[in-house]
């Protein structure tokens, strides 16, 4: 029963999500409830993940760092920087809205990922590394990435 149940939830995963971040929105009193169970959830989505892997497996990717170095730079300079110049592009000089699609942008979104990377059979390894890696630079990038959001007078450029 339960192998069906989540057999079809993966297959039907990209109308899903969109569904429950609409229904989230609609119904933000009955949503709120499910709030406390956000972080176990995705600590259990972590293992789950995690259990796909081998410690051998991890390691062979951050010997071969090619794939992960390029996955970082785009999470952490080219998708903030694209959202930096979209806000000024559609917002022009609203500044918090900018430094928000900044920070939106620029947070780990590695955990998310490994649920997709698990669902449809992807390089968990990697994904696994993305989630090691990606806690760490957030906490001491966060100030420059959002001061670079709030140079409305200069064009978005990468840190």
């Amino acid at each position: 029963m339960l192998r069906k149940f989540n057999s079809f939830i993966e297959k039907w995963m990209a109308l899903v999500t969109p569904t429950c971040l609409l229904l989230g929105v609609c119904f933000p009193d009955i949503a709120k409830c499910g709030l406390p169970y956000v972080p176990a959830v995705f600590a259990f989505m972590t293992f789950a993940g995690a259990l796909k892997s081998r410690f051998k497996d991890v390691a062979n990717v951050f010997r071969h760092p090619g794939s992960l170095l390029i996955i970082m730079l785009l999470v952490h300079v080219v998708i903030p920087t694209a959202a930096c110049g979209a806000g000024h592009l559609f917002f022009g000089n609203n500044m918090e809205l900018i430094t928000g699609m900044v920070l939106e942008f620029a947070v780990p979104t590695a955990v998310v990922s490994l649920m997709w990377v698990t669902i449809y059979d992807g390089n968990s390894p990697l994904s696994l590394s993305l989630v090691v890696l990606d806690t760490v630079p957030p906490p001491p990038t966060m100030p420059f990435k959002e001061a670079f959001s709030k140079q409305s007078t200069q064009p978005c450029r990468p840190l």
